[in-house]
């Protein structure tokens, strides 16, 4: 498993937010993903077998074997483990002694996750997405008047306006079902950038996106609900790799706990 991290320092803090991003490669043989099946719980299975098609599947199957790993690893010096449940509009939730937010998205070959300890959200679009995107319909229907400009009809920069605005909106627990034209996300950067709005009615206190470019092919946003320091690591996983690590967690841990209820979307 390969790592980056990424600190980013801002004086007048003393705490510093942290996330764990994990991006996963989807390719897996019948075996790895049955071993993977078997370390989830019905309810989350039931929520892979809602995808049609079997690469949907795959990547929700090692997205969600990956959330509950990397979980149970986080919650090993816990009293009891954390426990994951889902709002109305899907959003996954965390149940957990110490605060815990999570987020995971996939596309393409990759599936991805986020766990912070502030509100986070994360998208992963492979690039190749930008070549079916229509610069002109995003611009009307989901972009600012400053997006549009800046994207202008190259749908790359479009591509990097949406990942980072559906971030934001995962980060809000809204979902697709959000105002999408109702904030503005900068420019792309690797660092952590405020997120401003075009709508009292929708206050966005303390969002900041970033951009990681680590992964070739991928466009990666995340946003995180914190305006401190904040310090982020990286790591690249195979599915193989997962299932090994685990098989570890789920022999010595006890089991994560799961309570759903009514989701729309994963």
């Amino acid at each position: 498993m390969t790592s980056l991290c990424r600190p980013e320092l801002s004086a007048g803090f003393s705490r510093c937010a942290h996330i764990h991003v994990v991006v996963l490669d989807i390719e897996a043989s019948d075996s790895v993903q049955m071993g993977l099946a078997h370390t989830l719980d019905e309810t989350t299975l039931a929520r892979v077998r809602r995808y049609r098609q079997p690469r949907d599947r795959q990547r929700s199957l090692i997205g969600y074997a990956a959330l509950h790993h990397h979980l149970r690893t986080r919650s090993a010096s816990l009293a009891c483990p954390a426990a994951l449940h889902w709002s109305e509009l899907g959003r996954p939730l965390v149940q957990s002694p110490a605060p815990c937010w999570v987020s995971l998205s996939h596309g393409g070959d990759y599936a991805a996750i986020a766990i912070a300890d502030h509100p986070v959200g994360i998208d992963l679009e492979p690039w190749e997405s930008a070549e079916i995107l229509q610069p002109a319909t995003l611009a009307h229907l989901c972009f600012s008047s400053a997006e549009a400009a800046w994207a202008g009809d190259d749908p790359h920069r479009c591509l990097q306006i949406w990942t980072a605005k559906e971030a934001v909106l995962k980060a809000l627990g809204l979902g697709a079902s959000g105002p999408w034209r109702d904030f503005i996300v900068p420019p792309p950067s690797q660092e952590f950038q405020a997120v401003t709005t075009t709508h009292e009615a929708h206050p966005l206190i303390s969002l900041r996106v970033a951009h990681c470019s680590a992964i070739s092919g991928v466009q990666l946003a995340l946003c995180l609900q914190y305006d401190g320091p904040v310090h982020w690591r990286l790591h690249r996983q195979s599915a193989a790799e997962l299932l090994a690590a685990a098989a570890i967690t789920t022999n010595r841990k006890p089991p994560l706990t799961c309570h759903f209820s009514s989701p729309i979307y994963a």
